[in-house]
């Protein structure tokens, strides 16, 4: 085990519970030979290992995030079924077969995974609640996070950190 990657009672683990996520339709559930079921154990280690080698392989989020972040997925959607999709190539996907909607719509988990940085950019990583949305469509779930309750949520959210970084030079400074 590489020793950049924090213990896991360290600040620097981000763990993101799924199980606040429900499922409140069918959802597409694939039978025969070309799917295979992992466990949730080995599904959430399989997405945890995707999140941390986004964060850093891609230049700008290693940027943003270096060492910083070591992102640990805890527990599965409620009702959510998790395939290993096979690929035409012959290669396989995880996948989680299910909606979410909000301004976007998600609908696997790399999808997902970006929605999350964007709300780590913004230091709302504990703000990531779903909630069934029957009335519309009962096959999705509504992201209640601050980025997709509102649409301005990113800009403000940056105005007000630029502002506070703003002040407290102008104390430095004049003080």
């Amino acid at each position: 085990m590489s020793s950049s990657i924090p213990s896991d009672g360290s600040d620097q683990v981000v763990k993101i519970d799924l199980s606040a996520y429900r499922h409140t339709g069918t959802g597409y559930r694939p039978t025969g030979n070309d799917y295979t079921f992992p466990g949730p154990e080995d599904f959430l280690k399989s997405l945890s290992k995707h999140f941390n080698k986004q964060l850093a392989s891609d230049p700008v989020l290693k940027a943003e995030f270096g060492h910083h972040y070591h992102v640990k997925f805890t527990a599965l959607p409620t009702g959510y079924t998790v395939v290993k999709h096979k690929r035409p190539d012959k290669t396989q996907d995880t996948e989680i077969h299910g909606n979410f909607s909000g301004i976007g719509s998600f609908v696997s988990a790399p999808q997902f995974l970006k929605h999350a940085i964007a709300i780590m950019r913004l230091d709302l990583v504990d703000s990531l609640e779903l909630r069934p949305e029957f009335l519309k469509q009962p096959d999705r779930l509504e992201c209640e996070c601050v980025l997709c309750t509102r649409s301005t949520a990113e800009a403000s959210w940056i105005k007000k950190k630029e502002d506070q970084e703003a002040k407290r030079g102008q104390q430095e400074s004049g003080v």
